[in-house]
């Protein structure tokens, strides 16, 4: 076998090998030869050594080199033993190649042959898809299998895509993405973060549930009123409610609105008393209709909105009451004409005689029972003295009190009288005008819109009774006698007051995006919960839904969805959820139940609609973290890995590679791929394998020692960057620990929060991290793993900076170099954050010195929190599980000239 043909068998079996048994040059024997040759005597007087036997005619060592490695070049006439010494050397090279290669071949032999290991196979990366069908295909079943297309690597292989399960893909499309918070103790809050027909999208960096937004709403908790009685159309308006119970909120916490076509009114609010309160709407204030493509309303019936968005809630509604002042829309009608109310007239007549009177209507009186309708005339042109004095001479002579109005309600068919005959004046000297009240009956007709009350169904008539002003006696004769009084007003005062019966008005629970059912209870909204809003799908079919998010925990979570009935049921179908309740990237899917609604009051219509509620309580900070949520989803993954390039997998599928399935469909109109492939991994190298695993045979998966400990979780958690235990000082301690406590550093590149200089893992990964490492350890052994503590420096200077050195921009810079020497891990993602660090004062005190913008320090001090005050010339050191992070105060940045602390 030839030299070449060993060198290429043995890197066959041993690519690379660095580790060298003998890694001797020729030159290196040569050289050793001759030293060795220098003190072996040739001859019994030791004059002379074999090193001058060996290396004659001038062929030291480098220039026998020089000849073994050109042989080409050599002259022909080396000695016959130099030449027997460098044939030797030659045969000794396959010798020394086998050597050298022995420990590769026998580890090689150990690895694959006898434990049977070998490199890892490049794993398959994955990709989650959506599918858009074309209009004419209400449904299509995506195959398992069904193949993507992602174009090709960058050696030109073609990547496809294989679809991980059965899709059964629909016309439908996720809409809508809503949910209700706590807010504090008392409060709510109500966001939309996802609308599509509003063009409100997520943001672009994703967003965490149920986290504060720019346009929250506070979740009122109260009703939904309606009533035909509602619909007052001027005047000063007022709407009494009546409480089951006490309530003892405050008023400024109520919120009312009324609506009035395609807008709403907002009332006034004024507590009564603990049970009562007021509301009322100023006559300048538009007309109170009913609703009309306002929020999605239907009523046909004017609709009062009451809720507080802080506790306690609202009893029940057990009573109404409206009152109307100075409506000056009423019909008014006397014997003469018409009229209007608010200008001069004389409501029984210029002649007035027995039964003279007018007549009056306003729609609002229609619909009432036992109602109240109090005037106030406006009298002008009065006597100026006593009606008795005035009508001195006349038989009789009334006093104030003779002049008497009777009222009637005057229909086509009758004249019903109403209870009461008021007088029209008061008092004993001059007459005072009085308001006349009348108790209306059931007012139950249809509202008329003629101009004249004489030609609706039913209208009031007041008339004159028991006297008249005496005209015609004084025409008879008026000698001796005043001028009869003729009654004349300014304006006529109308206010009107009913009891709202119960069937009269209907009361709805508010929820936080629409109504419940009338007179249901109202929901107490203990739990945040969030919904999902779908259009263009029908009961019976799929929804498959694939959540791009980060979770921080498992939570617990509750689905129900909207039925006929408008109210939410349990979802009772098989939910396949690969997301783990919301804690990790997946596919969830159910079918839509055959009862679920698109109409129903509780939530917005035209779309049918999912509730998932929080059932235990999560805080903020754990809820996960979402990029998007596709509709008709499912994950591809790729095939063929060992095909493609690695630098597919280092680098992974870019967003919107794949558009289109591989074979065509004619069912299928566009596929989206909105987010990079993840859990792809090259193929092991030599090298990699053979750093794996030696520690891997070392611990053989059991964690008998720290150090195995520390290379399980690092070789399991792509998370971990380094893992520290306990000090010797704390292992040793007397009694021993309990519980044993294990400081994870976080890979910067797979932390759990946004914070650069504080990297943590969430909860939920550091007890998974626990829970594994607990079953290869010593069931003895109580591992508790967590996140460094970080503790603040503030770290405060006096500084006088170089000559023309512009102090803000100095500070910058030298806080900018501070945290890069002390804190380099917020730049570099490579490196990890250090444990039981140390800030030494001089050396920071020389470190700012030797700034080229600085040219002195006048003060230093550090002071590690939570310490009340630091000192001169103090250090800082943290303890084992601490990271020190230096800290400027916003005092210290925002101080101008020398001082910066």
């Amino acid at each position: 076998m030839g030299q070449a043909e060993l060198d290429s068998k043995l890197s066959a079996i041993v690519p690379n090998t660095a580790f060298k048994l003998d890694e001797r040059s020729t030159l290196d024997i040569l050289n050793w030869l001759k030293k060795y040759a220098a003190i072996i005597p040739f001859d019994q007087d030791k004059k002379q050594f074999w090193d001058s036997f060996y290396f004659i005619h001038k062929n030291d060592p480098q220039q026998l080199a020089n000849i073994y490695q050109q042989a080409n070049q050599a002259d022909g006439l080396l000695p016959p033993h130099q030449a027997f010494i460098l044939a030797f050397l030659k045969l000794l090279e396959t010798t020394k190649r086998l050597l050298n290669t022995f420990p590769a071949r026998h580890r090689d032999l150990y690895y694959r042959e006898l434990l049977g290991l070998n490199p890892r196979n490049a794993q398959a990366d994955s990709v989650a898809i959506s599918v858009t069908l074309n209009t004419d295909n209400a449904e299509f079943l995506v195959a398992q299998g069904t193949l993507f297309d992602a174009g090709q690597d960058s050696a030109g292989n073609s990547l496809q895509y294989a679809s991980d399960a059965d899709l059964l893909a629909n016309q439908g499309a996720l809409t809508d993405l809503r949910w209700y918070r706590k807010d504090g103790n008392n409060g709510r809050q109500s966001a939309i973060p996802f609308n599509l027909s509003d063009n409100i999208a997520l943001p672009e960096n994703g967003i965490r549930l149920f986290s504060p937004t720019a346009n929250d709403v506070s979740v009122l908790s109260g009703y939904l009123i309606t009533s035909s009685l509602f619909a007052m159309s001027a005047g000063e308006r007022h709407i009494t409610l009546t409480l089951e119970n006490d309530w003892e909120g405050q008023a400024e916490h109520l919120t009312a609105k009324i609506s009035a076509e395609d807008h709403w009114l907002s009332l006034s609010v004024k507590l009564i008393d603990k049970k009562n309160i007021e509301l009322g709407l100023s006559s300048t204030a538009d007309p109170i209709n009913p609703p009309d493509n306002l929020d999605g309303m239907t009523f046909d019936v004017p609709v009062l909105k009451l809720g507080t968005a802080q506790q306690p809630i609202l009893p029940k509604i057990t009573g109404i009451e409206i009152n109307i002042n100075g409506n000056r829309s009423v019909h008014y009608a006397s014997d003469g004409g018409t009229e209007q109310t608010d200008k001069t007239s004389f409501p029984f007549g210029q002649y007035p005689l027995l039964g003279s009177g007018f007549n009056l209507v306003a729609p609002e009186w229609y619909g009432s029972e036992n109602a109240t309708l109090t005037l106030i005339p406006q009298w002008v042109g009065l006597p100026t003295k006593s009606f008795k004095a005035w009508y001195k001479g006349y038989t009789p002579e009334p006093d104030n009190s003779a002049f008497k109005a009777q009222g009637y309600l005057v229909t086509p068919q009758e004249r019903k009288k109403l209870t009461g005959t008021p007088s029209l004046f008061g008092g004993t000297d001059v007459p005072q005008g009085q308001s006349l009240s009348f108790t209306l009956p059931t007012m139950d007709y249809s509202v008329s819109d003629n101009p004249s009350p004489n030609d609706w169904p039913a209208s009031v008539r007041i008339e004159l009774v028991d006297q008249d002003f005496m005209h015609t006696q004084y025409w008879q004769d008026p000698t001796g006698k005043n001028l009869p009084y003729t009654p004349q007003i300014s304006a006529l005062q109308i206010a009107f007051s009913a009891k709202v019966k119960t069937e009269q008005y209907t009361v709805y629970p508010l929820t936080p995006f629409g109504w419940g059912n009338a007179n249901a209870e109202t929901p107490s909204f203990a739990n945040d919960a969030l919904y999902l809003g779908f259009t263009n799908v029908s009961p019976g079919q799929t929804l498959s839904l694939y959540w791009q998010l980060v979770g921080v925990q498992e939570i617990t979570l509750f689905w129900s969805y909207l039925n006929q009935q408008n109210t939410w049921q349990p979802l009772n179908q098989l939910v396949h959820d690969q997301t783990h309740n919301l804690f990790d990237r997946g596919i969830w899917s159910t079918l839509l139940p055959q009862d679920a609604s698109n109409q129903a009051t509780l939530m917005p219509s035209g779309r049918y609609w999912l509730k998932a509620e929080i059932s235990q309580q999560t805080a903020p900070e754990n809820y996960p973290k979402m990029q998007g949520i596709l509709y008709n989803a499912t994950t591809a993954t790729l095939i063929n890995p060992e095909t493609v390039e690695n630098d597919h997998f280092i680098d992974g599928l870019a967003a919107d590679s794949i558009k289109q399935t591989v074979s065509a469909s004619v069912a299928i109109s566009r596929v989206k791929q909105p987010w990079a492939s993840w859990n792809g991994r090259p193929k092991e190298t030599e090298s990699a394998f053979l750093t794996r695993i030696p520690p891997r045979l070392s611990h053989r998966n059991r964690a008998l020692s720290w150090d195995n400990i520390v290379t399980l979780l690092k070789e399991n958690f792509i998370s971990i960057f380094d893992v520290k235990y306990p000090s010797a000082n704390e292992l040793t301690k007397i009694p021993a620990p309990e519980t044993q406590q294990l400081i994870v550093i976080p890979n910067s590149r797979y932390k759990d929060n946004d914070d650069a200089l504080r990297p943590i893992l969430n909860p939920a990964r550091l007890a998974e991290m626990a829970d594994w490492i607990s079953q290869l350890s010593s069931p003895w052994t109580t591992l508790k793993i967590d996140n460094p503590t970080y503790v603040n420096v503030l770290i405060s200077y006096q500084l006088v900076f170089a000559t023309g050195v512009n102090p803000d921009y100095g500070r910058h810079q030298l806080q900018q170099e501070l945290s890069r020497k002390y804190m380099p891990w917020a730049e570099d993602s490579a490196i990890g954050v250090t444990t039981g660090n140390r800030i030494d004062y001089y050396p920071l005190l020389a470190t700012i010195q030797q700034s080229p913008l600085v040219e002195r320090v006048t003060n230093l001090t550090l002071k590690k929190s939570p310490q009340t005050a630091g000192a001169i010339g103090d250090s800082v050191e943290a303890a084992d599980n601490e990271v020190l992070i230096l800290v400027w105060s916003e005092k210290s940045s925002a101080n101008k000239g020398a001082d910066n602390g």
